[in-house]
């Protein structure tokens, strides 16, 4: 190949382009090109270059490497007349060429390939929906096969032998045989139809051997350019073959930097309890730079936030608002996915897939059965509320409360609608509006196919953004109208291939996900202007003064080597693609080149119990030990524990005066009870306001969804002995069978048997077995009394001469052998039972907060207790992280250790009487005194973390 320029860690591309270009003293760079690996570098040669000539001059061609391909592309033979077209009509048209290819084939009839039978494809192929996400791979993958420059007779002579090396699932092993016919014939149809992928523009680039450089120079007068190919890293095939060409042919310079080169830098670690933890002591570093940032000044090269992850940009942005004034840049797009509207459609969705769910389950034919937390969730959202408020401005409570309460009451989680009715008799304008509601999700449950679902929703939202133009004002000051861009997404699904296609509603909704996972909406700013926001890939040649670089955890960055279900590792090593690790290879470099090129480096993570710091952090620790020829000092590790409420911030108070009523007449639960001890603010919202607190999961399978199995899988196992004795042996070998059915009931069909799912049954089976395991050596022969049963208690106020309500559901009611009642309740996430009740030296909130994690196997000892508290007692079974057979003492964790086993302090039932039930007075008093308005707590920096308010309806974190 050519001159390879090779530049160390430190240094700046930009300078070293700079003073190339201008060694000869010239103004007309015309017949310079440069090709950067992204579009940022681009705008800061062009700022230097400007900064250096002082004057007008005919600029170099600087390009990021996609449009430059593009451009080369297009001079192929075979790509003078291809186009783009969406990613969803791309889906389409593989749907269509996969079904023509494998319909009638004989695996569809079950036949055997290398001796496995497989009738997966006809599941497959049957149908759009059942197709996505099959598809969505297929697309992927054929993007890397022309990045990588395989062929189909490649694939052909490497599948056989790779299947027998690989364990595959029933899905990719029935794709497999047909890889490469699939692949070869999509090419084909890309070139008939005059289309292409980006991996197919750099496969034709890749293919020339010669550059028409006419169309892209202003003058060539027969003479080629000078080319210069700057900042790349580990090169695709077809970018090789390219590269090669140029420099070969054309004398192009590669400037490249040399990994020999790495050394770290001095820098600074900070360990966090949280990522709002990061931003406060981000904001103590630059404490001392306030005038320094509050300048008009501050150049680009100056200062840079990093955030491998984008999902943190908006706390970040709302940080630098409130604490600065300085200008700033933001390169990356916001997600759309993070868009309040984007959450509340995707919620709708979900409520009609439970609809008709619920109704498919029936027996019987009549109305469907509404999922009452989803309705709540959807009535709950801020759009909604607003749409509400609007509607019905004498309400004080809304539709979300009134109903959260009756399910509670009731006990139930399914209603009719003719009930609903009823629950909302009292308030006719509540009642119209729910009706209002309803209608709209009638019009929408009744859509058949994807243009139709697009359509009644474009209307719903349409309807809805009158009431709601002022929520997102932030986000068009500094965004593209994500709203209006949200309902052209819908407009182009309207006019798409697939628009005819048939679609439930649990189909639409990972459609649109999809969709909208893609989407970013452009920031509004100048992109060389004060402190830069940026990605890790962003900062690709570039070099900071300072840089903050945050959130540095395992899973972030690196970003972590998922499963691949079509293309896995043999596979892979048997076509000479390179494995996935090589990501990992790619980020390092990148996360070096930045830190090294920087001055000062800040490096932010998350020191949390469940989050691992980045592997790239223990390296560059390992460097300064090898230097330093000593063990790293921890103590040089800066850590934040306590959250700084910083000054001049207006605290939030609620007052109750229009709120008694409704406080007086609620029905408290555990939950709301443990709600009220951890933070005042957030019972308001949640029980006064009734706006749900649960988030959107990152996982495929939410926990609640889990734990919703678990607790019917285990209800259903020990029904038949309610009144009996407990004999193990009777209904261990119906396990299996109610997993799965309740793994039915739970998931939505398109899940059912996808790869998490059949790993979480594998699961399920090995942590049941061994909670049966221990109820045979533990509760052999006990007696089951009750399961599921709800209880309702008046507890008397004293000081203010009145009564509440206090209920809970209980997972099961049990007397062992001596004669001792348990309250038993089940739990598949992580359990609070701290109790210190030394600390319980008086019956405020904040003392008993610290002294008593939970009120719930207190509250259900409450709810039973008929004759004192010496016959009962109350314990969590816990099924996560039971690891073995002899793991009894996990497993249980009883409120009253009778022989104080694992605790420093024997808590005895008439702690009951002198601690327990005087703390849940106390704060129920508390809740319904006056003079006591609801405030945010933000003394445990942790908890507030993972509040769904915090950064929304609270603004005191």
């Amino acid at each position: 190949m050519s001159d390879i320029i090779e530049l160390s860690m430190q240094d700046s591309v930009i300078d070293y382009l700079a003073n190339a270009l201008l060694q000869e003293e010239r103004r007309d760079l015309s017949q310079f090109i440069v090709v950067f690996p992204g579009v940022r570098p681009c705008l800061y040669l062009r700022a230097e270059l400007s900064k250096r000539i002082g004057a007008s001059y005919h600029p170099p061609h600087i390009l990021d490497l996609d449009t430059f391909v593009a451009m080369l592309a297009a001079s192929h033979g075979d790509g003078q007349h291809r186009r783009d077209i969406s990613q969803l009509d791309l889906l389409y048209n593989l749907f269509a060429l996969v079904r023509e290819i494998l319909t009638g084939k004989e695996v569809l009839d079950g036949t055997a390939f290398n001796g496995q039978k497989s009738h997966s494809f006809k599941q497959l192929i049957q149908d759009f929906e059942s197709f996505f996400y099959w598809g969505l791979e297929l697309l992927n993958i054929f993007e890397e096969f022309s990045m990588e420059l395989i062929s189909p007779t490649a694939i052909r002579n490497h599948v056989p032998l790779a299947m027998e090396n690989e364990q595959l699932g029933r899905e990719a092993r029935s794709i497999w045989p047909y890889l490469a016919d699939i692949y070869e014939q999509w090419l084909q149809l890309l070139q008939d139809k005059g289309i292409w992928t980006r991996g197919e523009r750099y496969r034709l680039a890749s293919e020339l051997n010669e550059v028409d450089w006419s169309g892209l120079l202003r003058s060539s007068g027969g003479h080629s350019p000078r080319v210069f190919l700057a900042g790349f890293f580990a090169l695709t095939r077809a970018e090789d073959g390219l590269f090669s060409l140029l420099c070969r042919r054309y004398g192009a310079q590669i400037i490249r930097y040399s990994d020999d080169s790495w050394r770290p830098p001095e820098i600074e670690l900070h360990e966090a309890a949280g990522f709002h933890s990061q931003l406060a002591m981000a904001g103590e570093i630059l404490g001392n730079q306030a005038d320094f940032l509050n300048k008009e000044g501050l150049f680009e090269d100056m200062m840079a936030f990093v955030l491998p992850d984008s999902n943190r940009l908006m706390p970040v942005l709302c940080w630098l608002m409130d604490r600065c004034e300085t200008p700033f840049n933001v390169s990356m797009g916001y997600p759309l996915e993070r868009l309040a509207l984007t959450e509340l459609v995707l919620e709708v969705l979900t409520l009609l897939q439970s609809m008709r769910q619920a109704s498919a389950d029936s027996s019987q034919t009549k109305p469907p059965l509404i999922y009452l937390p989803d309705l709540i969730r959807v009535l709950s959202h801020a759009h909604m509320v607003a749409m509400e408020r609007a509607l019905c401005p004498q309400i004080h409570f809304g539709a979300a409360a009134l109903l959260q309460t009756w399910a509670n009451e009731q006990g139930i989680s399914f209603a009719l609608k003719h009930e609903l009715d009823e629950v909302f008799r009292e308030h006719p304008e509540i009642l119209a509006y729910v009706n209002r509601i309803y209608g709209e999700l009638k019009k929408i449950s009744k859509c058949k196919t994807a243009g139709e679902f697009a359509g009644y929703l474009h209307d719903f939202i349409t309807g809805l953004l009158k009431y709601i133009n002022a929520q997102d004002a932030m986000l068009s000051v500094l965004w593209q109208d994500g709203n209006a861009v949200f309902l052209n997404l819908l407009e182009e699904l309207m006019e798409s291939f697939l628009r005819e296609e048939p679609i439930t509603s649990s189909g639409f909704k990972r459609l649109l996900r999809y969709i909208v996972s893609r989407k970013r909406l452009p920031f509004k700013g100048m992109p060389l202007t004060g402190l830069q926001v940026l990605g890790l890939l962003e900062t690709r040649c570039l070099n900071f003064r300072q840089v903050l670089l945050f959130d540095m955890n395992e899973g972030t960055l690196p970003t972590g080597i998922g499963p691949e279900p079509i293309l896995p590792h043999a596979l892979r090593m048997a076509l000479g693609m390179p494995d996935l690790r090589r990501a990992v290879e790619i980020e390092r470099h990148h996360f070096r080149r930045l830190i090294s090129g920087a001055r000062e480096v800040h490096i932010f993570y998350d020191g949390g119990s469940d989050r691992e710091r980045s592997r790239f952090i223990d390296e560059i620790i390992w460097e300064m030990e090898k230097k330093d020829g000593k063990l790293f000092n921890d103590s040089r590790i800066r850590r934040h524990a306590l959250y700084l409420k910083p000054a001049g911030r207006k605290v939030i108070e609620v007052k109750k005066n229009n709120l008694l009523d409704r406080l007086k007449n609620m029905s408290y639960s555990p939950n709301s009870i443990n709600k009220y001890l951890k933070c005042p603010y957030q019972f308001y919202i949640r029980y006064c306001l009734g706006i749900s607190d649960e988030k959107e999961s990152v996982n495929e399978i939410d926990g609640a969804i889990i734990g919703n199995i678990v607790h019917d899988t285990l209800y259903d196992l020990y029904k038949p002995l309610i009144g009996y004795r407990l004999n193990v042996e009777l209904i261990e070998t119906s396990l299996e069978s109610c997993i799965i059915q309740n793994m039915e009931k739970h998931l939505r069909k398109q899940e059912r048997w996808s790869v998490p799912v059949i790993l979480l049954k594998d699961i399920l089976m090995y942590r049941m077995k061994l909670f049966l395991h221990f109820e045979k050596n533990y509760n052999q022969g006990i007696t089951i009394d009750n399961l599921e049963v709800k209880k309702q208690k008046r507890i008397t106020l004293s000081n203010l001469n009145c009564e509440v309500n206090i209920s809970g559901r209980i997972d099961r009611i049990h007397t062992d052998k001596d004669g001792k009642t348990w309250i038993i309740d089940y739990k598949t996430g992580d359990v609070d039972n701290k109790i210190n009740l030394d600390n319980l030296t008086d019956f405020k909130r904040e003392t008993i907060k610290k002294s008593i994690d939970s009120f719930q196997l207190p509250i259900y000892l409450f709810l039973c207790e008929t004759d004192g508290f010496e016959w009962l007692n109350a314990a969590y079974y816990r099924l996560k992280g039971i690891k073995s057979q002899s793991d009894n003492n996990t497993i249980q964790s009883a409120l009253f250790n009778e022989h104080g086993k694992n605790v420093k302090k024997v808590i005895h039932p008439t702690d009951m009487t002198n601690y327990f039930l005087p703390a849940l007075s106390a704060l129920l008093e508390e809740i319904l005194t006056p003079e006591i308005p609801f405030v945010p707590d933000i003394t445990d920096l942790v908890y507030c973390g993972y509040c769904a308010y915090a950064r929304t309806l609270c603004k005191a974190v």
